[in-house]
Formats: structure tokens, sequence, C-alpha cells
């Protein structure tokens, strides 16, 4: 049952089941600026008009805003958030996977916002304490807690938004929550990452050129030989995971030298500048050349294929994940399991390659930079340029078997 206030127009009563009189807020006059009839939570009269007061105020503020800059301050994060989306995606300029770890950040920035949240209403402090639920509701990896630079994602997926929301007026000129943010969480990598010496590399590589794991620990891969190429690409090219997993035995050209890594049937590149040609260095070449001259050759399209479904006989598939196999070189070598894993390739080849001369001349940074897939040469320089022990100047990228610790050994 309802009743309207004689002496406030925005201020209706309604009674609960035949108990108290519970007063709601009738902000419908202000609807083209998010004005709605809501729930004041509260049975006081006084109460109620202060909260009315202040509501009040604030609509009007933000027609003020509106006339002023002329911005649409009543889009709804989780109706613009789709708006973006679709917008990206019809612009083509990113990648699928780009396109659905974006989605699912501004999904998870609706979840703790809600989705009827006026892009006008979200500020700096409201964002701080997205990052502060974040650390809490999400965590890493392993369960871990969230790092630094996973939490800036979710933030820069919102900021992202919001450079749309000012170039289509949605929200005034420079109103962004996450560029007001004085403590953004970092996003620099927490110390050194992981790499491999050139002696420790030449270890790996020559404990896959000679392991056999056999029948009850040959995981993912097809036998030794597959393994010791797989091992040799990363190494020798600096690819992520994925990007090798997805290789297509045509993009290896013997004739021109070159690897070629460009998005196919099987996977896509994680971003645009991912697509480039890198160098077959003679020591790769000669791995390769074992693989396919091998009775593990590939069958298919895939460099690489799965061996589970070339167990069953089905259509060929990319393999996920090869840490078992790693695992077990790393038993080997007297490592422990955990100490060998693909992203450490892709450092050690970038700190080997940045060693190696270019006619005569040390190689470009821009150069190693476009061989890992990069845009630029500013993550080279702060995230994957390694200074070792080992600083010698070569024309190739290699890793010596002579100076490998299982040399002249059988593991």
């Amino acid at each position: 049952m309802w009743k309207a206030d004689a002496r406030n127009p925005y201020l209706k009563w309604k009674r609960q089941g035949g108990g108290e009189w519970w007063a709601y807020g009738d902000f419908r006059e202000f609807s083209d600026v998010g004005g709605t009839q809501v729930s004041l939570k509260t049975t006081d009269q006084d109460v109620a008009e202060e909260k009315i007061a202040a509501r009040v105020t604030e609509f009007r503020q933000r027609r003020k805003e509106r006339a002023v800059y002329g911005a649409q301050v009543s889009r709804r994060l989780g109706e613009y958030a789709q708006h973006h989306l679709i917008k990206k995606a019809k612009a083509g300029s990113v990648t699928e996977r780009h396109l659905s770890e974006t989605e699912y950040r501004l999904q998870t920035a609706i979840e703790f916002f809600k989705s009827r949240k006026l892009l006008i209403e979200i500020d700096a402090p409201a964002v701080s304490r997205f990052v502060a639920w974040l650390r809490v509701n999400r965590s890493g990896k392993g369960g871990r807690p969230l790092k630094d630079t996973t939490a800036r994602k979710y933030i820069n997926a919102l900021s992202h938004l919001y450079t749309r929301a000012q170039s289509e007026g949605v929200v005034p000129a420079g109103y962004n929550p996450v560029h007001a943010m004085l403590d953004k969480p970092s996003n620099e990598a927490e110390g050194e990452a992981n790499w491999f010496e050139v002696d420790d590399a030449a270890t790996i590589l020559h404990a896959a050129s000679v392991y056999d794991p056999g029948q009850e620990r040959s995981y993912d891969i097809t036998g030794p030989v597959q393994l010791h190429a797989m091992v040799a690409t990363l190494l020798l090219t600096g690819m992520r995971r994925m990007e090798m997993f997805g290789l297509l035995v045509k993009d290896v050209n013997f004739k021109r030298k070159t690897v070629r890594v460009w998005p196919n049937a099987f996977r896509d590149l994680k971003t645009k500048t991912s697509r480039r040609v890198v160098p077959l260095w003679p020591q790769l070449e000669e791995a390769l050349t074992r693989y396919l001259d091998s009775k593990e050759a590939p069958t298919g399209e895939l460099l690489f294929p799965s061996r589970r479904t070339m167990n069953l006989k089905s259509a060929e598939t990319v393999m996920v994940d090869m840490r078992k196999s790693l695992d077990c070189l790393a038993e080997v070598i007297g490592w422990g399991s955990k100490d060998i894993r693909t992203k450490m390739f892709r450092h050690t080849y970038c700190a080997a390659r940045l060693q190696t001369l270019d006619q005569g001349h040390p190689v470009a940074l821009y150069t190693v930079a476009r061989e890992m897939g990069h845009g630029g040469d500013s993550l080279v320089k702060r995230i994957y340029g390694h200074l070792g022990q080992f600083r010698h100047r070569s024309d190739v990228v290699e890793y010596p078997q002579q100076l490998s610790r299982l040399n002249g050994s059988s593991p």
C-alpha cells in the first residue's frame, strides 16, 4: 500500500505487510541522469528528507555537468561495458584472447560495482576499494594472493572503458577514475624473472637430446626426439608456449632459414604484434631436421601434435602442457620439479640474442623485441633483458653442447 507525502514531492511511503510505513524516494523526474524510485531504508521522516535532499542535489549537479560538458552521464556500467566490448570486437584491433580476457575483467568490475552503477558515480576511492576487494576475492595461480601486476590488468580494462566513454561524450572530458588514483598497483614484476645462463640452457638441451622418457613417462609428447625439438624451438626462438604448440610444419622454411609465427586454425596469437618471422638458427635447424626425419615426424599440419589424439587416431589437436616432461628433464639434471618452465626459455632466448652480432655490430634492441613479438623495445629493457656471466659475442644464438654439465654422460 502506497501513499504520497504532502510535504515533499519526492517522498513516498509504503506499508509493508500491514506494519510500519517505509520511505521511498521517487527520483523519476531525473531519469535522464539515472534517477529511479528507490527505497530509502528508513521509517523516520527527518532521515528520509535528508537523504532525498542529498540525492536531488546530486541529480541536479549531474544535469549541470551534462550541460557544460555535453556528457550523457546516465549510462550505466553494465550496459556500457557491453557496448565497449562490441566496439572493440568490430574494430578488429585486438585478438579473441584479449577480448575474452577484457570481458572477464569488466565482468569482475561489474560484480563489484553492480551493473546499474552510473559511470559518473565511480570515482578514484571506489576504484581503490575495487583493488582491495580483488586481493581478497580473487587469487592467482595455485591459490596464491593476486599479484599487483594482475590487479593492474583489471583496472587497466576499466580505464580503457572510460577512455572510450570520454571519446563518445558519455562522461565529461578527462573523467577517468583510474587515472585519478594516486597509488595504483605496480605494473612492474617483483624481482628479476627466472632464466637460464648459456651453460644451463646447454645442459637442458643436451639432456633433452639423449633422454628417453619411456612408455610410463611419455605424457603429452610423442617421444624423446620431439621433446628435444620442442625444447630447442623454445630456447632458440623465444616463442611463447602456445605459439610453439600451434606451429605448422609449413611455418618452418629451411630454404630461407626462417620460422614464421602466424595465427592459424589451431590457435590465435596474443597480440597483433605477435605476428613475426624469426631466424632459423643452425642449432634449431639441426634439431628440427632430426625430428622431421625420425619416426616421430608429424603426419598432419601441426609441427608438434598432441600424442593423445594421435594415439586415438582422431583429428589432430594442439598440445596444452608439457610441464611433466620438463620435470623429467629437471630430475635427470639433478634439479627439482618446477625448476624448468617454458617462460624461462623465452627470457633465456632474449638474453642470449642480445649478445649476438648483426653484420658485425651489436644487435639492435628493436630487432630483438620484434623477434619476441613486441611492438616496441620497452619490455626487452624492463623485463626480458638479462645480463649473464656468459657475455660472448656471436653471429648466431646457440647453446654449445661442450658447455653442458651432462656432456660425456648418459642420463
